[in-house]
């Protein structure tokens, strides 16, 4: 009965020992492990999703460093935007991140945005900018939820 008792205590103090997450879960799974994603959500807009292959820039600073800049992230059949080639959290689980991205995903990060005179054809998306801002994001195995709020758009009324 004691050898029972001593296993149990033994794997009660095994599981306590796992790796507490960011997101407040504990298990095995290392950072490494770990993909970036994005669940999105698009406010205020005619259209309510993105569609397959649409392409955001996302950028991930720490308090120490940009860990990425203007990364290529691909919105997928899962409905949640993945990088282009994956991307794996930092080592720390314990510091935090702040993540900013934008819509349409440019080569270079936009630091002036114009809306084309022109909105017929590809002209209209590419008019469009949204933004995404979250703080205090821990590395997770799960979605980052990430509202996009529209910043700018042209409108002609005749």
């Amino acid at each position: 009965m004691k050898r029972i008792l001593m296993v149990a205590m033994a794997a009660l103090l095994l599981g306590a020992c796992n790796k507490k997450l960011g997101d407040g879960t504990t298990d095995g799974t290392s950072p490494q492990d770990m993909k970036v994603t994005i669940d999105p959500t698009i406010t205020r807009a005619t259209e309510v999703d993105f569609e397959a292959d649409d392409a955001i820039g996302v950028t991930i600073t720490t308090a120490e460093e940009t860990y990425v800049a203007n990364r290529k992230f691909i919105y997928g059949a899962d409905s949640r935007f993945s990088a282009e080639e994956a991307l794996l959290w930092y080592e720390d689980i314990n510091a935090p991140s702040t993540l900013f991205a934008y819509y349409p995903h440019a080569a270079e990060a936009p630091v002036e945005f114009t809306v084309a005179a022109d909105q017929t054809g590809d002209g209209y998306g590419a008019s469009d900018l949204m933004t995404a801002y979250k703080d205090n994001v821990y590395p997770t195995k799960n979605a980052i939820s990430m509202p996009f709020r529209h910043k700018m758009a042209r409108l002609i009324l005749t």
